[in-house]
């Protein structure tokens, strides 16, 4: 019971520190206090009636990060924990609880030997989400600046949900706006340059933050 409530205790204030300092990002909408799933509909509506003002069509791409609890990198996880200014006390016990660690897989009555591993949070671990949220908010904020340099000039937005999110993107001509997601060269697309982003982090090449 003890360690429980000081789970609890240590994850409600990662959660207030991280929305004091705005590290986490608005659209950061998936298990976080005071987001919902709700948000998610009510923002994408406001985005759809506002780009009618505008007399724009709206596209949405809905996108899953495969295996993103799995795949999330220590050292990327503690370069974010330090960005947000998380006192050096608090970044080493991260440092160090996901230190040293093994797994096994299972399948019905086989195990494998247990084999280190210096990836992933655990799915299902009370402590995933908020780390999850911390681990992509510099990757969101990369994208937006990555995308305002791709070559047409359309206004492109994200939504994320966990490992669950919606590349959104504005135009005046219907074509032009669903083409930005679909069907222009795939350098181009906005799907692209979020796929391209996760694909560095997965390999540890990280991004610049």
């Amino acid at each position: 019971m003890g360690n429980l409530f000081l789970l609890r205790a240590l994850i409600t204030r990662l959660q207030f520190h991280m929305t004091a300092n705005s590290f986490l990002n608005p659209n950061q909408l998936g298990d976080i206090r005071q987001r919902s799933t709700t948000d998610v509909g009510i923002y994408l509506t406001h985005l759809i009636h506002a780009g009618w003002l505008r007399q724009c069509h709206t596209s949405v791409i809905a996108c899953d990060i495969a295996q993103f609890f799995l795949s999330l990198n220590h050292e990327f996880l503690s370069t974010c924990l330090k960005k947000a200014g998380l006192n050096t006390n608090v970044v080493g016990f991260f440092n160090s609880y996901y230190s040293n660690q093994s797994t096994t897989y299972t399948w019905n009555n086989f195990s494998s030997l247990a084999f280190n591993t210096n990836v992933g949070v655990g799915q299902g671990s009370a402590l995933s989400p908020i780390l999850s949220a911390i681990y992509l908010a510099p990757i969101i904020k990369t994208f937006k600046k990555r995308t305002k340099n791709l070559k047409e000039n359309i206004l492109t937005d994200i939504l994320s949900f966990v490992d669950d999110g919606l590349l959104i993107s504005q135009e005046k001509s219907y074509s032009l706006s669903s083409s930005f997601c679909y069907e222009t060269p795939k350098e181009e697309r906005i799907s692209h340059a979020f796929g391209n982003l996760i694909n560095n982090i997965k390999l540890h090449n990280g991004v610049k933050l």
